[in-house]
């Protein structure tokens, strides 16, 4: 988009324009780090504009844009300034007593907290967002994953016996997940499961656990897909090491 293009559809009071338009840059894919670092400046741009124009608008769909704009800051790498979006959406979910938006929000902040290396703050998150879960009788998918993503903060910090304790957590509810959904949490957390298990040393564990995420990779993904095989490839060293 031209420099003068971008000018007047910043002087729109059209909502729905703006907000089509910012959507369509996310998807915006470009090598070059100069023009991504542009159309992340004009999406900000953007979003900035369309809470301008939505001072009337419902609690949810202001705390849509707060968390737009704060992705866009997270892929910028300013997670300080991420955080502060997500929060002021956190505020709005909340007292529109929205639960998932509320959750997923939660779980960006833990995002934005482990970018900075703030385990201690991302470990909160995650645990609110398993907190609110809980407490709403939430889809059991989202909560397996919810599991995953605590556990992956104590991976990060190289607790991979906490961190297998939260994803036991996970596997656990495996019978109450739709069977839609099933094959695809597998895929998951049996996948983060092996891994761990191959760094404690578990490596009989980990093939089995490698082969259940690389047989529910298979059916949701395919052989070819990179998540496939990099697993098999996992399985394989797992394989080896028990040899």
């Amino acid at each position: 988009m031209d420099t003068a293009t971008a000018k007047a559809l910043l002087q729109s009071d059209d909502v729905a324009k703006l907000r089509k338009e910012a959507i369509s840059l996310q998807n915006y894919n470009t090598d070059s780090s100069a023009e991504e670092e542009q159309i992340l400046k004009l999406q900000l741009l953007l979003w900035n504009r369309i809470l301008q124009l939505s001072a009337s608008a419902p609690d949810s769909e202001k705390a849509a844009v707060y968390v737009s704009s704060g992705n866009v800051w997270m892929r910028m790498g300013d997670n300080e300034r991420a955080s502060g979006q997500l929060q002021k959406a956190l505020a709005l979910q909340k007292s529109a007593g929205d639960c998932i938006a509320t959750v997923k929000t939660l779980q960006l902040l833990g995002q934005a907290a482990v970018n900075s290396s703030d385990y201690a703050a991302a470990t909160e998150y995650y645990q609110k967002a398993i907190a609110e879960l809980v407490e709403n009788n939430e889809q059991q998918s989202e909560l397996a994953l919810a599991y995953s993503q605590l556990a992956s903060v104590f991976e990060v910090q190289s607790e991979f016996a906490t961190a297998l304790q939260w994803i036991d957590k996970a596997t656990d509810i495996y019978d109450k997940i739709a069977s839609d959904k099933e094959d695809e949490i597998v895929a998951v957390v049996e996948a983060q499961r092996g891994t761990l298990q191959e760094k404690l040393g578990e490596y009989e564990q980990a093939v089995v656990s490698l082969s259940k995420a690389h047989n529910a990779l298979l059916k949701t993904r395919g052989e070819d897909h990179p998540r496939t095989q990099e697993i098999s490839f996992l399985l394989e060293m797992a394989r080896s090491l028990v040899d």
